[in-house]
């Protein structure tokens, strides 16, 4: 697993009360390297983090099509945010891709999947290689909130995505550092 040195001492508080700092932007870029995405956002909770980053992505015109078995955060994120809902059976590809065909016949904007890696209350892994291929078959994006695979699944602990070698079909990934990192937020990149 790769090791990403962090010196938690200072600055305390939200970055919009004490600052956004270079500390910040550079673990920020770690993240996103790891990650092997082009960038990332430090949170100082993984909940809110999930919560900031559905209700910023979505917009008004947009579809969420949500698994059942999603986690509170992300379902509250996808109440706050602006577009419209669809709840697909857990894990259930059929389901999703009747939510899939009907959004696609009265689409007015995106549409974005989300799931998580690995479902916190059951301990099942997502279905990704059939949600990828689904999601690219009616244009749509892929959110993971990878809370409980990030720092402990595929390559180098990169999450349930690299482990099933889908890694660089997510459009949107989200881990917390509550769990593997033992410490407090989340990155979304």
């Amino acid at each position: 697993m790769a090791t990403v040195e962090i010196e938690a001492s200072a600055p305390m508080g939200s970055r919009m009360m004490s600052g956004n700092t270079l500390f910040h932007m550079g673990l920020e870029q770690k993240f996103a390297d790891f990650l092997q995405k082009e960038s990332g956002i430090l949170f100082g909770c993984g909940y809110l983090g999930v919560l900031g980053t559905l209700s910023s992505l979505v917009q008004k015109g947009d579809t969420i099509l949500i698994d059942r078995l999603s986690h509170a955060s992300m379902l509250d994120g996808t109440l706050l945010a602006s577009g419209t809902f669809r709840v697909f059976r857990h894990n259930d590809m059929q389901s999703l891709e009747r939510h899939l065909k009907h959004s696609s016949r009265h689409r007015k904007g995106g549409v974005l999947i989300v799931t998580e890696g690995v479902f916190s209350m059951s301990g099942d892994l997502a279905n990704l290689k059939d949600i990828c291929s689904l999601k690219e078959q009616y244009d749509a994006q892929l959110f993971i909130d990878d809370a409980h695979g990030f720092g402990v699944m595929g390559e180098h602990g990169q999450g349930t995505a690299s482990h099933c070698g889908v890694h660089d079909k997510v459009d949107i990934y989200f881990g917390t550092l509550s769990k593997a990192f033992a410490s407090i937020g989340g990155i979304a990149t």
